[in-house]
This record gives structure tokens, sequence and C-alpha cells, in this order.
């Protein structure tokens, strides 16, 4: 197994376990900085040995939207945040390239599939130890009270699992064992009772329950968008429809998202609302490089709770168009491995995979309509799979890709104004509501 390869793995997992939050005293060692530079100068090897085609543009718009950042605080009359930008950001962008280029088979993707789920329910069973047995409650639990009276009782009514790291929100956490679920169920096979228990089953019921501790009502939305495009492969319009309805009362009956209301006029969705309004008014204060990279909260009392919405507001038209672009390139070039004619099993494969990666980044989009993921590693280690499994195609004898297509410009940009359009709808429904 390739150095590189097995840095990326470890590179992975410490962005999401980070262990100078899990046992502080192992902050003075750098880890990740440590395994950041390892991991690039054994990629960097690859690149030069030819292992690799340059053809991903979704990382050229990536490595642009990382300028951008940049961009964004130096506007403001703070050059050193450039400094700031690239030490926060630049590891989420190299774990896109890092996986784009060091995941070079199907048996890797596989492996790094494999090592995501086991890293969900890693945090799946710390949280529950948080949760039932009161193991670092103080740190895995966050507790909220209906009213100052129930607070005074020190009974909350709502206790809500979360993790370290960009995972130590709730909803956060609940994200990443959503958008991870298509990967378990990519290893499902037919006549395999043992395999399917082991690999699909239990770890399926593990996420689910850990979806449940996190208490978020975000990740009924992605349940409910998984149900649909998982019907929809078996189903037409109308099943998939009335599956995915049946599903979502079930949820909401079995209490997930806390037993609280989906509704617009509930006031969490409200100040939602509230802060995309202020994200929009900004953007058009500040259009090219936006108000800078992490100062939503300085123009609002709390975070745009959309991942778009964060981004144009922060970044402007320039930051929000590139991410719009690296988001719909790597899409549209999933979407044509998921249609493409097998010839054999490694195909088939192929195939299969990039079902379940595009199903993943939906969800995680769908998600991200409530959170703030602008920045998540973990998107960018979804898009660098996408990546990898495009250079997979390109080896083939017969690939799909071909270059670079100017039909993804066009499309990056009816979705970039159709989200604006989207947000102001929904902000001038709530106002004139």
């Amino acid at each position: 197994m390739g150095f590189a390869y097995i840095l990326t793995l470890l590179f992975i997992a410490v962005s999401y376990l980070t262990p100078a939050e899990m046992a502080p005293g192992l902050a003075p060692y750098r880890i990740g900085l440590i395994l950041a530079g390892l991991t690039a100068l054994a990629s960097t090897i690859n690149l030069l040995g030819g292992m690799y085609s340059f053809q991903a543009f979704q990382v050229y718009a990536a490595i642009m939207f990382l300028g951008a950042t940049m961009l964004s605080l130096m506007a403001t009359g703070w050059l050193g945040g450039a400094v700031v930008a690239v030490v926060s950001f630049a590891p989420a962008v190299a774990a896109m390239v890092f996986v784009g280029v060091n995941v070079n088979t199907m048996r890797r993707i596989k492996l790094l599939a494999l090592l995501l789920i086991g890293l969900s329910l890693f945090l799946t069973i710390q949280g529950a130890m948080g949760y039932y047995l009161g193991y670092r409650e103080e740190e895995l639990i966050v507790k909220q009270w209906a009213s100052m009276e129930e607070e005074s009782t020190g009974v909350p009514s709502l206790r809500r699992m979360r993790a370290f790291g960009f995972l130590a929100d709730p909803n956060d956490l609940a994200q990443q064992f959503t958008v991870v679920m298509p990967f378990v169920l990519a290893f499902w096979r037919k006549r395999a009772p043992i395999r399917n228990l082991l690999l699909v089953m239990i770890p399926m019921v593990l996420l689910m329950w850990g979806i449940y501790m996190t208490g978020s009502r975000g990740a009924i939305v992605g349940l409910t968008v998984l149900i649909f495009l998982l019907a929809r492969e078996k189903l037409k319009w109308i099943g998939a429809g009335l599956t995915t309805a049946v599903g979502a009362v079930g949820l909401l009956g079995l209490s997930f998202g806390g037993g609280r209301s989906l509704s617009m006029q509930e006031g969490s969705a409200g100040g939602r609302a509230e802060a995309w309004g202020t994200g929009l008014a900004e953007l058009i204060g500040h259009p090219i490089f936006g108000v800078g990279y992490t100062r939503f909260t300085e123009y609002h009392t709390i975070t745009a709770h959309n991942m778009f919405v964060l981004c144009m507001t922060e970044t402007g038209m320039l930051g929000y168009l590139l991410f719009m672009l690296m988001l719909t390139i790597g899409l549209l070039e999933l979407h044509r491995l998921c249609h493409a004619k097998v010839e054999n099993e490694e195909e088939q494969e192929r195939v299969r995979w990039a079902k379940a990666l595009f199903i993943s980044i939906i969800c995680f989009l769908a998600t991200g309509w409530f959170l703030s993921r602008t920045y998540a590693p973990s998107l960018y280690v979804y898009l660098g799979m996408g990546v990898a499994l495009a250079e997979m195609d390109r080896r083939s004898r017969k690939p799909v890709l071909t270059g670079f297509d100017e039909g993804w410009v066009v499309k990056s940009l009816a979705a970039s104004v159709g989200i604006i359009a989207l947000v102001y709808a929904i902000v001038r429904l709530r106002w004139s509501g």
C-alpha cells in the first residue's frame, strides 16, 4: 500500500478526531501539521511521477476559492488575514487534493469509505458514553432548557450529543452520520447475510442511534432526502415520494430532532431567516470580496446557518462563484459516472461508488442548507473522492469524462443565481409573514 495513501488516511483520521481536543496533552506536538507536511511531500512525489492527469478542474476551483478567502480578509485592510485563512482553511482543501491524488484504485476508495464509517461509529460510541454514562459529559453533551424556570431545576428538556473539532455542534455531527450512510449501503451484497449484518445492518443501526442522540432537526431533512434518492433508484417518482413521506412521518414519530417542531414560524427557523437576510444585505454592501472569511458574526448575532449564504456573505461573489463552480463540476462529473455503461466488474464497482458518493454529497448540501458548513473538511474529502473516481475513469479503456466542459460554467452560474433567488424568496416570505 502506497506511503502517500497511508499518510492521507492518517491525515483524515486526525482531522476528524482532533487529538489536541480529545487529549489536550498532545496539542504541543502539532500532529495534524506534521501529517499535512508529510502527506503533501509524498503526494508531490506521486504528482511528479505522472500518477495524476491534472484534469480535475474542481480542484483548481477549490484552490482559487482558498485564494478568495484570503482576499476577502485582505480587502478589509488586514493583510495578515491571508495567513489566517491559509492556516484555517487550507487543510480542508489539502484533504481534497490528497484524496484525489492518492486514492487511485477502487480498493483504496473502499478502504477510505471504511475509515469514514469507522470514525463515525467511534464518535457514536464515544458520544453514547457521554449521553448515558456521563463520560466527559460537559464536553460531549449539550444541554438545552425550554425556559428559565426549567433551567433552575438543573434538569434539561433536551440533551444533545456532539464531538470535538469541526463536529463540535450536534447538528454538524448528525450531518456526518447522515452523509456517511450511502457508503455503508454501498457495501451491501446479495446472498451475503453475514457480510451485510456486519458491514451494513449494525453500522446503520448505530448511525441512526447516533443521529437520535444529536437531537438534530436538520438530520431529518438529510434522512428524508436520503430516503427519496434511494427509493428513486427502485421506484417511480410517485412511489419514491410516498416512501419518503412515510419515512419522514416515522422519523418524527420516533422523536428524531428531539421532538421539536419543523416550521418556518418556529423561533430557531425565524432566526435563520433573519441571518440570511443580513447575509444578503451585507452581500449588497460588499459584493466582490464579501465581509471577510469567518467574519459573519461581526455583522449578525448568530452565524448564517446556511453554507451558501455564509459563502456569499464572507467571500463575496468572487468566492461564491468559485465555490459553486467547484460543487457543480464535482456533481456533474459524478452524475456522468453514475450513468456510465459498464462492461466489467471494475466498472460496475466504480458506478456503484459514484452513486453512493453522489447521494452523500447531495445529502451534505441538503443539510448544509441549514448549517454553516462551507469550509467543513468533510465536504472536501467527499469532493476529493469524486476526483479520485474521475481519475480512475480517465485511466480506463473507455473514459466517459472528457476535458473541460463549457456547460459547467453555465450550469454553475444558473445554480448560483437560483440559490440567491431562493434565499431571497424565503427571507421575504418570512418577513411578510
